[in-house]
């Protein structure tokens, strides 16, 4: 609540505050109403003295239409912008640019065997995955859905059954979504082996932008936190502490202890879908 008058959000930074309606209509009126809302808040916080910038954003669930984009740039008079939800979204972490760094990167145990490629010249092949619990077969868009629904998935198997591809299928099937507005979240794919004594989610997710070339870690962390993402978590039989002899409590309790910074980050994930794939044996390792 703003002097008495209800806002869908007010963000304030170090440097700048923003004001933001947001809706689904795609009419001219409801621009209209917003915008007034907005430039009446930009310009009182600046009547009141405040160094910060203020800035008004309308928001809506698809691309603005050309009448809402008239109304907004007659009535909010250059201090209010009108913008996708995707496009505002790109503000706080530049997805493609994840997307295009993320594809450079491996994934997982995928690799062409006769070239040593890290993409497969081969064409996906769907395989079917038994829910042990109901026995139904669930399909790579069966898991899609469930992601995007926020429910949970382990994707057990031996080596080389299809664990790998299936999760790199899913990916792609997350990303085609996103890019077409069918979902406000995009996967990030995280390939365990490489995160092995991780014992802090935040840290996790940095090494994880850093090994891809992903320019800004932070970014990545505001979004997971914000909840746009779905995790892929690939390799969970990968981790484990190579070189230690000892009893099997003590490797159990070193491999406890290794797998720390998933277990945080996917309890630290609250309603955000995730899928971790691993072999048979680590299946109560975590």
């Amino acid at each position: 609540m703003l002097e008495g008058r209800e806002r869908d959000g007010i963000f304030e930074t170090e440097d700048s505050i923003h004001f933001i309606e947001a809706t689904v209509s795609g009419g001219a009126g409801k621009a209209r109403e917003d915008t007034k809302k907005l430039f009446r808040a930009v310009a009182d916080h600046n009547r009141s003295g405040s160094l910060k910038v203020a800035r008004g954003w309308f928001i809506t669930k698809n691309e603005p239409t050309a009448d809402q984009r008239k109304e907004v740039q007659e009535h909010g008079k250059g201090q209010v912008i009108a913008i996708s939800y995707s496009q505002f979204q790109q503000s706080l972490v530049d997805v493609r640019a994840y997307f295009a760094a993320r594809e450079q990167h491996i994934f997982g145990s995928v690799q062409d065997f006769s070239t040593d490629a890290k993409t497969p010249a081969v064409p996906f092949v769907e395989i079917g995955f038994s829910d042990t619990a109901s026995g139904e077969i669930l399909y790579v868009r069966d898991i899609v859905n469930g992601l995007i629904s926020a429910k949970n998935f382990a994707l057990i198997g031996q080596y080389g059954a299809g664990k790998s591809m299936s999760l790199r299928e899913v990916y792609f099937l997350l990303k085609d979504k996103y890019v077409r507005n069918a979902t406000s979240k995009f996967p990030i794919y995280i390939n365990l082996r490489e995160h092995s004594g991780q014992r802090d989610p935040v840290e996790l997710l940095e090494r994880h932008a850093r090994s891809i070339g992903f320019e800004s870690p932070t970014s990545l962390i505001r979004a997971w936190r914000a909840g746009f993402v779905v995790l892929l978590v690939d390799g969970f039989d990968e981790v484990t502490s190579l070189g230690v002899q000892g009893t099997w409590k003590k490797l159990k309790d070193l491999r406890m202890r290794s797998l720390e910074g998933i277990r945080r980050l996917i309890r630290d994930s609250g309603e955000l879908g995730v899928v971790v794939a691993g072999e048979q044996l680590f299946r109560n390792a975590g």
